[in-house]
């Protein structure tokens, strides 16, 4: 899309906040943000079923004269409802991280050197990588101790039957796609943190939020997540 075509859907986004009460309290909000020289926190709740709404791209808002959030005029969090609380774990440094790097036979390849690169020149990280990045080396990992901080994938995402999955590598070296729920049992109250580096791996399909891979890792019990497009790039 065109820089004028993004800026008229999040023109559209913005007159449907402004069709209910939730514009009037936006644009208060601003006004008073503007007055103390700060920023609104505008938090948008989903629940289970709002799959359509979730995967709007909200983060153009635009209310006429300029796109709010690349103005720094307001800050975006989503919010999904969730009935159970998410599980603090205890992060004593050094941080320490499981570095997931899977470049399938049958994907483009990836730079495996620069995906190292980027965890290594990063001080107080103790990283670990799998020999073989299969789900199956996961679950292993998982099983014992030392406790991991921070599982950090790199690698590619794609759309399976409707649903995101990651693409770890297969016994044979091709793909072997995770989905889900997949992820779900595997990370559930194991990490504190997630980052995805893989494209599609926030992107909202199917009939809950929770079939996707980005909401899945809030029923895992992990609130802090950093999902990437295509390269390196939070959904709170």
């Amino acid at each position: 899309m065109s820089r004028d075509e993004l800026s008229a859907f999040g023109r559209q986004l913005y007159r449907a906040l402004e069709e209910t009460r939730v514009g009037e309290a936006i644009r208060d909000a601003i006004r008073k943000a503007r007055r103390s020289r700060g920023q609104v926190i505008l938090q948008l709740r989903f629940d289970e079923q709002s799959v359509e709404l979730a995967s709007l791209p909200w983060e153009l808002l635009h209310d006429k004269r300029r796109p709010l959030l690349a103005a720094g005029v307001v800050d975006l969090v989503r919010y999904i409802v969730y009935p159970e609380p998410v599980v603090s774990l205890e992060v004593t440094p050094l941080l320490r991280v499981l570095q997931v790097i899977a470049s399938p036979a049958d994907k483009p390849p990836i730079d495996v050197e620069k995906a190292r690169a980027s965890l290594d020149k990063v001080p107080n990280l103790v990283v670990e990588r799998l020999s073989r990045a299969t789900y199956d080396d996961l679950l292993k990992r998982l099983e014992r101790k030392p406790r991991l901080h921070v599982f950090h994938f790199d690698g590619h995402s794609t759309l399976q039957d409707e649903q995101n999955v990651l693409c770890f590598e297969g016994e044979d070296g091709n793909s072997d796609p995770v989905d889900a729920e997949a992820l779900h049992v595997a990370l559930y109250n194991q990490v504190s943190l997630v980052v995805l580096n893989a494209c599609l791996s926030s992107q909202m399909t199917g009939t809950s939020v929770f079939s996707s891979l980005a909401p899945a890792l809030i029923e895992a019990g992990i609130s802090n997540s950093h999902f990437g497009m295509d390269g390196p790039q939070s959904l709170d």
